[in-house]
């Protein structure tokens, strides 16, 4: 399984659960560390008397391969398509410090008040005049890039060390006193994993036969279909992707047939979900042969 698995699917899901109003968000936690992520299909007794139909065994371990993959490459600043829909653009502290050098309005066409994939090597950490603390990022020059945190994020500042590498997801605040800044920011792997685990959310609400948004019952069983294409004994916690046969997963003939027996079992399956299954599986299955 590779982080570009279902990303068009993916991408689309995610964007609905960030459509959705959330809670304010709770001060994040300082430990910057690949986070983890569990979805699990709901007890028996969880489930409405009306669904018969019970996900296949390798739904579960596909599903969190999947997300904990996109989640862990987003927290190291890679290209995902968590950084898609964000619509972050990616950029190390050295590539920030390149384009100001070279051409600052250019630099801030590119990075200016837009939402920043911000990775590098810590070089320090510092204070400015409010307290707020940001970090300093090596980028080749002596004062560095620097990344100032968000209010929900400043305990971060205690846990980091220096030389080690980090990401962040910040907003581009140009050049202040020919320094490259960016500010409001918070740990990349942590932004991408609240959207996530709403998705995962939605996934359990429909293995209850509760009904959810069109892309996470397309993106469900997209899912369900690659699981049913591997046998019960190969272990895809660690992902599988040797042992699937994607194309044959994404057929409009075998993913009609699937939604016709999820149906027949309980499950809820709107007609844009079904319609988006069958019109976009030769996308699909070009995707998944990548």
């Amino acid at each position: 399984m590779t982080r570009h698995l279902l990303s068009l699917c993916f991408l689309l899901a995610l964007a609905a659960c960030a459509q959705r109003e959330a809670l304010p968000p709770a001060p994040i936690d300082a430990t910057l560390r690949v986070p983890t992520l569990e979805f699990q299909a709901p007890p028996a007794d969880h489930v409405v008397s009306t669904v018969r139909y019970t996900l296949d065994r390798q739904f579960a371990p596909l599903v969190n391969f999947y997300l904990k993959d996109e989640v862990a490459a987003f927290g190291r600043g890679e290209d995902t398509a968590v950084g898609e829909l964000f619509g972050t653009v990616a950029v190390t502290a050295e590539a920030a410090r390149r384009v100001y050098a070279k051409d600052p309005a250019a630099g801030d066409r590119r990075l200016l008040g837009r939402q920043v994939l911000l990775s590098g090597s810590v070089l320090g950490i510092s204070k400015d005049d409010d307290q707020v603390p940001y970090v300093v990022l090596r980028d080749g020059v002596l004062l560095g890039t620097k990344a100032r945190l968000a209010r929900d994020s400043m305990a971060v500042a205690q846990t980091v060390t220096k030389d080690q590498d980090v990401a962040f997801v910040c907003t581009g605040r140009g050049l202040v006193a020919r320094t490259p800044l960016f500010d409001d920011c918070r740990p990349a792997a942590v932004v991408a994993q609240r959207q996530t685990e709403r998705l995962a959310s939605e996934f359990a609400r429909f293995a209850r036969g509760q009904s959810v948004s069109p892309q996470a019952t397309e993106l469900a069983v997209r899912f369900e279909s690659l699981a049913r294409a591997v046998d019960d004994r190969v272990d895809c916690s660690t992902g599988c992707e040797r042992r699937l046969d994607h194309r044959r997963a994404a057929e409009a003939s075998t993913l009609a047939a699937l939604v016709k027996s999820m149906r027949a079992g309980g499950l809820r399956i709107d007609a844009k979900a079904e319609q988006a299954l069958t019109q976009s599986t030769l996308t699909a299955a070009a995707a998944l042969n990548h």
